[in-house]
């Protein structure tokens, strides 16, 4: 989990970037919502415009390895993250591992490259195509102050629309908070903004494969 002291949930995506990511970019725009994006090495080569709208876009960059290899080295880890720099001129804080495996050596390897290791709260599990109620009610059920939220937007089939690929998880975080009673959690930010801690600004329309 993130800092709990101050009502905001961390919203990240990972196993881009990929042909999706400009739909849920659009989403986040549109909804005033700022999140992470962890990226494998192996898309950022293929699509680095993708990566390069990611960070113009006003998002954090993070790094998910370059092929999503469980328990990947620490060779690996340093090359997505200068794949990563390379493209965006992004110096990359965080590293996710692919499909939450982690032991000491995976958090050595990611500490050496200057990244502390993230996983999540909260699965979505929108790769399964559920449908935005079901990834919106996934995420109402276990939202706390401080969750991480686990979304994303490579690694698989991702379209049919904003009712089914993952930028439609944001899009119902806000909703809810517009059109119903509000919940004790508040606002969707990237993961750098929940852990520093700092009062950040409120969301203007907020009531507010791993």
């Amino acid at each position: 989990s993130g800092l709990p002291r101050h009502k905001r949930v961390a919203l990240t995506f990972d196993d881009g970037p990929s042909l999706y990511t400009g739909d849920v970019l659009k989403i986040l725009a549109d909804t005033k919502v700022t999140a992470t994006f962890f990226e494998l090495g192996s898309e950022v080569d293929r699509y680095p415009d993708k990566t390069r709208a990611v960070l113009a876009a006003g998002h954090e960059l993070a790094n998910h390895s370059t092929n999503h290899a469980s328990f990947p080295s620490a060779s690996d880890i340093a090359n997505t993250s200068h794949i990563i720099k390379s493209v965006s001129g992004f110096r990359t804080c965080d590293f996710r591992p692919p499909g939450g495996a982690v032991n000491s050596t995976v958090i050595s390897s990611a500490g050496a490259s200057g990244m502390s290791t993230v996983n999540w709260d909260i699965d979505t599990r929108d790769w399964q195509l559920p449908g935005s109620s079901a990834i919106t009610s996934r995420i109402l059920g276990g939202v706390h102050p401080g969750a991480i939220v686990l979304m994303h937007d490579g690694g698989g089939p991702r379209g049919g629309g904003s009712q089914v690929h993952p930028g439609a998880a944001p899009q119902g975080l806000v909703h809810r908070g517009s059109g119903q009673r509000p919940r004790p959690h508040a606002d969707p930010i990237s993961r750098a903004e929940i852990m520093s801690g700092k009062p950040w600004p409120h969301v203007a329309t907020s009531r507010s494969r791993h």
